[in-house]
């Protein structure tokens, strides 16, 4: 076999991200959008030692899995990677893909449960982040090709609503009828870079960003935005940087007013920066899954070591939990004292500027004098946790919370080196996955009426959306290293509790195999924030040995 071979071949398997997988002369081949149980012709691109990557010419048999994608951009823009296969297998493939980068990695026993399905399969996500672009002499909007930075153009997107529709048209209105020019890497010229929007309960919030100080006739602008959205406002982001980062380092109101959403009973406001997960019901029903875990727990106090703008521990103070959040970005623990104090919960909300690495040693030291037991939520970029943290947590589980020397942090970190065949976050996120997981929250709440809540209310109806998987049935697989032990979480009140939130299977492994020696995993469950594309988020609940 070799590079421009054209190959029969049957799909078996899956790998890691949604494309097909066959094996031929020894070789595993790769195949983007074949889907397992066809046979098919591809044209061989590369060939490695071990593998091969090959390009879908002809589908021979078809898999009755297979379903014609909505959009004629598929294949083309890079966004969707698997919108050609049936939902159902969708899940199935990602909590396979899970399990096994867990396997490989993790070597502990443990459980992984079903995935726990999006409500909405098509137009889920509350933010769009587009390029501008030129495409046939005219100024364009779209997603990159994958790999590479060239613009394909779209009117709409499957995975937005008809909201993201109306901007585009709104938007490519404005730049071409008004002559305004489209930024161009190479020559580092031209205006137009980005267009980013967040949609929530009818209100949007826009941004353009500029390589420029003004944008040209905004006032057309806004009438053409006027026209579409009874609600709207309208900012502007001046980045004259050549990098690929999107948005500058300002941003700037130029119509309209913050606008808030409320989230889980709490106020928020809407801005194109602020972080928020894309799938508003995956997202809610990952939060009222951590919530009831701190419940269950009876937790004496939370630390959020990736707090952001404390949107999560908010909601946790609401429910009359202590909470000290850990931020390293200053102007996100300026929001999240804000969040606190006009959500009427500052008595129950801490917020720290600092490296969790640093301030988490010292913290849960001062905190085990006065709780018996402490929830740690950890829910870092792609990346995973820096090591030093890593360090911190086992710091922690080997002194019992008491006596951790800080100091010596710095020496046991140098054992922990992640393994050189796990993606440690450069994987590009930018197409229709948030990579703004990494960016600057500047979120500014308003006041929320304050209401009392009522806890075994609250225990109750956190399971409306989440199914707990039947373990007895079938629907949960069991890996177990050691013949005799299981996994299963038993309800108790943990001296140190870990509830972990990835994006990312590969560094979760890699972390939850760094902590295997003084935590023990009780629960693993991936969610489908992002349907018809290869990503997926995972809920993972760690105990103290």
């Amino acid at each position: 076999m070799k590079q421009g071979d054209i190959i029969t071949l049957n799909i078996t398997d899956y790998g890691s991200n949604g494309e097909g997988i066959a094996r031929h002369d020894g070789c595993v081949v790769f195949v983007p959008f074949a889907v397992k149980g066809e046979r098919i012709r591809a044209k061989v691109k590369f060939v490695k030692k071990s593998f091969a990557n090959a390009e879908l010419i002809a589908v021979e048999e078809t898999s009755p899995l297979r379903v014609n994608p909505p959009c004629n951009r598929f294949t083309r823009c890079g966004g969707c990677h698997i919108m050609h296969i049936d939902y159902s297998e969708q899940l199935k493939l990602k909590r396979d893909a899970l399990i096994n980068t867990l396997r490989k990695n993790y070597k502990a026993s443990f459980t992984v449960d079903d995935c726990v399905p999006s409500p909405k399969v098509y137009g889920y996500r509350n933010k769009i982040m587009l390029p501008f672009g030129i495409v046939n002499g005219r100024a364009a909007l779209g997603f990159y090709s994958e790999g590479t930075h060239r613009v394909v153009s779209i009117t709409k997107c499957f995975l937005n609503g008809d909201w993201a529709e109306r901007l585009i048209s709104a938007a490519l209105e404005y730049a071409n009828s008004n002559a305004i020019s489209v930024y161009d890497e190479q020559s580092g010229k031209g205006i137009l870079r980005h267009l980013v929007a967040r949609y929530i309960d009818g209100k949007i919030a826009i941004a353009v960003v500029i390589n420029a100080d003004k944008l040209p006739r905004v006032d057309r602008l806004m009438e053409l935005l006027a026209k579409q959205f009874e609600e709207y406002s309208l900012y502007i982001s001046v980045n004259r940087n050549a990098n690929n980062v999107i948005m500058g380092d300002t941003v700037e109101l130029l119509c309209g007013k913050p606008m808030t959403a409320t989230i889980n009973g709490i106020s928020y406001e809407l801005n194109p920066l602020s972080f928020l997960q894309v799938n508003n019901e995956v997202r809610d029903a990952i939060y009222n899954k951590i919530i009831q875990e701190v419940l269950e727990y009876g937790s004496g106090a939370v630390i959020d070591a990736y707090a952001g703008v404390g949107l999560l521990g908010a909601m946790i103070a609401k429910r009359n939990i202590p909470v000290y959040n850990i931020e390293i970005v200053p102007e996100a623990t300026a929001d999240a004292d804000k969040l606190a104090k006009l959500n009427n919960i500052s008595p129950l909300v801490t917020n720290i500027c600092g490296d969790a690495a640093v301030e988490l040693p010292k913290l849960v030291k001062e905190l085990r004098n006065t709780y018996p037991s402490i929830t740690i939520i950890l829910d870092p970029p792609r990346k995973g946790c820096a090591a030093e943290v890593i360090a911190t947590l086992n710091e922690i589980a080997a002194h019992n919370g008491n006596n951790i020397n800080s100091d010596s942090i710095g020496e046991d970190n140098k054992n922990l080196v992640a393994p050189s065949d796990i993606d440690n976050g450069k994987a590009d996120f930018a197409t229709h996955t948030d990579g703004d997981k990494t960016q600057l929250n500047l979120a500014m709440p308003s006041v929320l009426k304050n209401s009392p809540i009522d806890i075994e209310a609250e225990k109750a109806s956190v399971h409306k959306f989440v199914k707990k998987p039947d373990i007895d049935n079938g629907n949960s697989n069991t890996y177990n290293d050691n013949q005799g032990e299981n996994n299963t979480k038993e309800k108790q009140n943990s001296l140190i509790t870990i509830i972990y939130i990835s994006c990312n299977p590969a560094t979760l492994a890699r972390d939850l195999a760094l902590l295997s020696a003084n935590y023990q995993v009780t629960s693993i469950t991936p969610y489908d924030m992002f349907p018809n594309t290869f990503h997926i988020e995972t809920l993972v609940c760690l105990t103290k040995q």
